[in-house]
C-alpha cells in the first residue's frame, strides 16, 4: 500500500506540466522578493540602484526579482509575450556630472551585476559579446561614442552588449531623463507580432502612441526560465536612479485546456491584447491524452499523497509527545514568575552548598521549590551592586540626555546624529527581551543609514524568560559549566 502511494506521488511530481502565465504587482518593495546586488539598496519601499558618491567616484547596482519566470515552453514550443510598467526618476546633486543611466533587463542569470559607466551595471567589458541572451532596455543619460550613442537623452534596445540595436532621441518627445521628474515607462512585447513597443510619460496615463517601436523576434534569445530586474551605473558622476511602482506579467502561453482556442483579453489598458496561440493539429490527440491523464491521476495522487503525509506526521507527533516530559512541557507553557522570597527559600538563601556553576556574569544556584519539588537553575548576576553601564545609558536616554554617554575623550569631535544612532542601536541590542532585539542585518542597515533605528522604550524592560522548544543543560546554564552528575534538567531564572 505504502509503495503504491509513493509511486503515485512520484508520478504526480514528474508528470510534465504546461507553462503558466505569471504576474507581479508591487506598489512598494521588500527584501522578501528581491535580490540586491552591488550598490543597490531598498529604502522606504523604493529601490535605489546607485549610491550617493562624490565626483569622480563611480557606482553600479542591480535588483532582481527572486522568482524565475518562464519565457519559453518546450512542451508546446511557444514563447511568452510580456508587459511591464514602472516609474523611475534620475536626479543629480551636482548638475553637469550626469551619466550613465538605467536599464530594465531580462537575464538568464540571477547575478547580473555589470560594470560601471556605459555598461549600465548589467554588461561587462570582458564578456559583453558572449552574453547573447541578456536583453536590456536602456534609458541612457550620457553620450558614449564607443557604444555608438548619438545623444545623451535616449532609449535603446540592447541584446548581449551595450550597443543598441535601435535607439530613439527623447528630446523630440518632450522627455528629459535628467529632469528629475518621476517618469512612467510601459514596455510591451508581442511574441505573435514580433513587436516591441515603449511608451514614456510624466504622468500615470499611457500615451496613445509609443516613442519606440521595433519589429524583432526576441524568442530566439529566451531561455526556458529567466530573471527580470533593473540596473544602473555612474562613472565620475553623482547621478541617482530610483525605481518604484513596478508591475510585470507574461501572457500568451496556452491554457490547460488545449482544445480551447479562446482569446483572453487584458483588463488593463497598459498590457495590450493577449494574442491567440495556434497549436498544430498533429499534436492535439497526444495532448488530449496527457490532459486526461493529468485530470485523473493528478487529483488522485495528490489525495493519496496527502493521506500518507498526514499519517506519517501524526505518527511522529505521537512518538514525540510520549517521549518529551518534564522540562519540555513546562517550558512550552511560557514564562513563570517567582517572588524573591520563593527563590531565596528554594536556594536556602542562595547558600554556597547550592552553587552548581560560576561564570563571568554571575553564579548559578540549584533551586528546589518547596511543596512541589520542582527543580530550577537560578542565576544571580554579579553586577547587582555594581555600576551598570547599560542602566546608566538607559537613564540618560529616559532623561533626553543620551548624547552625554559619548566618551568625553572625544572632546565633542564626532557626528552627533551618528552617535545617537549608534547608542540607540546599542540599547536595542541590550534589550533584556530577546524577541525585541534587532537582527544583525537590521543593525547593519541602521548603522549604514539604510533604515531608521527601531523604537527604544524610555524605561529599560524587565527580563523575560522565553522558550519555544526544550533546551539542553548547556543552553540553560549559559556560563558553560557541565551538569553535575545526577542533577535533573533545570530551568534558568536570572535575578538582577
Amino acid at each position: 500500500m505504502a509503495s503504491s502511494l509513493l509511486f503515485l506521488l512520484l508520478l504526480s511530481l514528474f508528470t510534465p506540466t504546461l507553462a503558466k502565465n505569471v504576474s507581479f504587482d508591487s506598489a512598494s518593495f521588500s527584501f522578501s522578493n528581491l535580490t540586491l546586488l552591488g550598490d543597490s539598496y531598498l529604502r522606504n519601499g523604493t529601490i535605489g540602484l546607485t549610491k550617493e558618491t562624490g565626483v569622480p567616484s563611480s557606482s553600479a547596482g542591480s535588483v532582481i526579482l527572486n522568482q524565475p519566470i518562464q519565457f519559453f515552453d518546450p512542451l508546446t514550443n511557444t514563447s511568452a509575450s510580456f508587459s511591464t510598467k514602472f516609474s523611475f526618476s534620475i536626479t543629480n546633486q551636482n548638475p553637469g556630472s550626469f551619466g550613465d543611466g538605467l536599464t530594465f533587463f531580462i537575464s538568464p542569470s540571477n547575478s547580473s551585476l555589470g560594470a560601471t559607466g556605459g555598461f549600465l551595471g548589467v554588461f561587462n567589458s570582458n564578456n559583453s559579446t558572449d552574453n547573447g541572451t541578456l536583453i536590456a532596455i536602456e534609458f541612457d543619460t550620457l553620450l558614449n561614442e564607443e557604444f555608438n550613442d548619438t545623444t545623451d537623452n535616449h532609449v535603446g534596445l540592447d541584446i548581449g552588449a551595450p550597443l543598441s540595436i535601435k535607439a530613439v532621441d527623447l528630446g523630440s518627445y518632450g522627455i528629459d531623463l535628467k529632469s528629475g521628474n518621476s517618469t512612467t515607462a510601459w514596455i510591451d512585447y508581442s511574441n505573435k507580432d514580433n513587436q516591441l513597443s515603449i511608451w514614456l510619460a510624466y504622468t500615470n496615463v499611457k500615451p496613445d502612441n509609443p516613442i519606440f517601436s521595433i519589429n524583432i523576434d526576441l524568442s530566439k534569445n529566451f531561455a526556458d526560465f529567466m530573471y527580470v530586474g533593473f540596473s544602473a551605473s555612474t562613472e565620475g558622476s553623482t547621478e541617482l536612479h530610483m525605481i518604484r511602482d513596478w508591475t510585470f506579467q507574461t501572457f500568451g502561453f496556452p491554457s490547460i485546456n488545449l482544445s480551447s482556442s479562446a482569446t483572453p483579453n487584458s483588463t488593463n489598458g497598459s498590457l495590450g491584447i493577449i494574442p491567440n496561440i495556434t497549436i498544430n493539429s498533429s499534436n492535439v490527440t497526444s495532448r488530449k491524452r496527457l490532459t486526461l491523464a493529468l485530470g485523473i491521476l493528478g487529483p488522485l495522487a495528490l489525495c493519496l499523497g496527502f493521506v500518507l503525509f498526514m499519517w506519517v506526521t501524526i505518527k511522529k507527533i505521537i512518538e514525540f509527545t510520549t517521549k518529551k516530559e518534564g522540562f519540555a512541557s513546562e517550558a512550552l507553557k511560557g514564562p513563570r514568575k517567582f517572588t524573591y522570597k520563593e527563590l531565596s527559600a528554594a536556594t536556602r538563601g542562595f547558600h554556597m552548598t547550592r552553587i552548581i556553576g560560576k561564570g563571568a556574569f554571575g553564579t548559578v544556584f540549584k533551586a528546589v521549590m518547596p511543596g512541589t519539588g520542582d527543580t530550577y537553575a537560578v542565576k544571580r548576576a554579579k553586577h547587582e551592586h555594581q555600576f551598570n553601564l547599560v542602566d546608566w545609558v538607559w537613564k540618560l536616554y529616559s532623561e533626553n540626555r543620551l548624547i552625554e554617554a559619548a566618551d568625553k575623550r572625544l572632546h565633542g569631535e564626532f557626528d552627533e546624529e551618528g552617535m545617537v544612532r549608534l547608542l540607540l542601536v546599542g540599547l536595542s541590542c541590550a534589550n533584556p527581551n530577546c524577541v525585541e532585539r534587532p537582527s544583525m542585518r537590521k543593525v547593519f542597515q541602521i548603522l549604514s543609514g539604510e533604515a531608521d533605528p527601531i523604537p527604544v522604550p524610555k524605561k529599560k524592560p524587565l527580563l523575560v524568560f522565553c522558550s519555544s522548544a526544550s533546551l539542553s543543560m548547556k543552553e540553560i546554564v549559559s556560563d558553560g559549566e557541565d551538569t553535575p552528575p545526577g542533577l535533573s534538567p533545570l530551568t534558568q531564572i536570572k535575578i538582577d
